[in-house]
């Protein structure tokens, strides 16, 4: 059973993507369908738009997993600087209910913090892989972490707080699996808290969303407004759901059910029975990812597996925690399920170039693993080898990495 299994990594991952992409449809349509309505006098107009923006990711997705991750990895710092300029370029034009989240183009809301993201990932893949031998040195540590910060300090003005606590989760996996010291970790964590502390409680910035999130801590009823509704739904739900269509938060009374709070949908309209075998399935993706890049002959493609798997798992458990009071408000949507073209878009790119290193890794063959002299590359993510020299969570694999 574990051979086969492992021999269809990327089918197993493509089946359960497409299913909970078309599950997705299906809530969008639940959640949005009285509102749409109301507003709209077109109760399909979110679930149409849901399915055309899906039928566009799969296309991206199938563009990068045609172009191939070394490609995508070769034109990175490109990807990268254009995201940037279109950052900046947010900043400047007219706020969207009250953010710069995005350019519009008539009905088409584009958000580039999505596509950075990917573009971002897809640079510290390559600039980790460049800098393998110096990873610990202080100053390469630092030039990684000002591009990061850089990139994160844009998406987080706009304000997009969600999506820039995902992006550092993922780019601080990638440094430790990259082979970066704890402690320049723990500093880097440090100081981004810090940071964030100063501008919350020394300039206001996003405040009523931390100090809403506090008072819910100590006394649910003092929660924020959505948060409670979202509560009041994920109760409503219980083991079995009140079924398909039939839940009441969505008439209404939780704003924009369809995108950052779907998951409060879900859990009333499906109940436990539902809501579990979903986060199994953000967590078995996680897990394929984790095998492919166990295949990995060289370290950037290990890197963008990583990297890639590790934005979508916590894009998805954000998610969840602010629908259960565990986080405060970000906005974040639910990977291949809230409603949102952009999201929608980069979450299928990122798949797309995970099956496109999975295609590349088929050919590491066992006389190729047999050069590794018996290490066990199976567990040496989470078994620390003591080897001689600096990143020594790559020391073993340096001689088929630069082949």
């Amino acid at each position: 059973m574990r051979a086969i299994f492992s021999k269809n990594l990327d089918l197993l991952l493509i089946v359960l993507v497409i299913t909970i992409s078309l599950f997705g449809c299906l809530m969008v349509y639940s959640s949005s369908s009285h509102s749409a309505d109301q507003n709209r006098h077109d109760s399909l107009y979110y679930f149409k738009r849901q399915l055309l923006w899906l039928l566009i990711a799969f296309v991206g997705g199938g563009i990068a997993y045609l172009i191939g991750f070394k490609r995508l990895l070769h034109i990175s710092p490109t990807l990268l600087a254009i995201t940037a300029g279109l950052l900046i370029l947010v900043l400047f034009l007219e706020p969207i209910r009250g953010v710069h989240l995005g350019i519009s183009f008539g009905q088409v809301n584009f958000q580039p913090s999505e596509m950075a993201k990917i573009a971002l990932i897809l640079f510290f893949a390559s600039a980790i892989a460049r800098v393998e031998d110096q990873i610990n040195d202080l100053t390469s540590f630092i030039a990684l972490a000002g591009v990061a910060g850089f990139i994160c300090g844009l998406i987080i003005i706009e304000p997009d707080i969600g999506n820039t606590l995902a992006l550092a989760v993922s780019l601080g996996f990638m440094l430790y699996i990259g082979g970066s010291r704890k402690r320049h970790l723990l500093a880097l964590a440090t100081l981004g808290i810090i940071v964030i502390c100063v501008m919350v409680f020394g300039f206001g910035y996003e405040k009523d969303r931390i100090v809403g999130y506090l008072a819910g801590l100590q006394n649910p009823l003092e929660a924020p407004y959505q948060v409670r509704q979202g509560l009041i739904g994920v109760g409503n739900g219980g083991i079995i759901g009140t079924g398909w269509g039939g839940g009441g938060q969505k008439l209404l009374f939780l704003p924009v059910p369809y995108s950052d709070f779907i998951y409060a949908v879900i859990a009333e309209e499906t109940g436990m029975i539902l809501t579990l075998p979903l986060i199994t399935v953000y967590l078995i993706l996680f897990y394929l990812g984790c095998r492919i890049a166990e295949k990995c002959a060289d370290l950037e493609a290990k890197l963008v597996v990583f990297g890639m798997s590790a934005i979508l798992t916590a894009s998805a458990f954000i998610n969840i925690g602010v629908v259960l009071a565990v986080l405060p408000v970000t906005g974040l949507t639910l990977p291949f399920i809230s409603y949102g073209g952009s999201s929608l878009l980069s979450n299928m790119i990122a798949v797309g170039i995970i099956l496109s290193v999975a295609k590349d890794q088929d050919s590491f063959s066992n006389q190729e693993k047999a050069k590794l002299n018996g290490y066990n590359i199976r567990s040496r993510w989470y078994r620390r080898a003591h080897l001689p020299g600096v990143g020594y969570r790559q020391q073993a694999l340096k001689g088929i990495a630069r082949r």
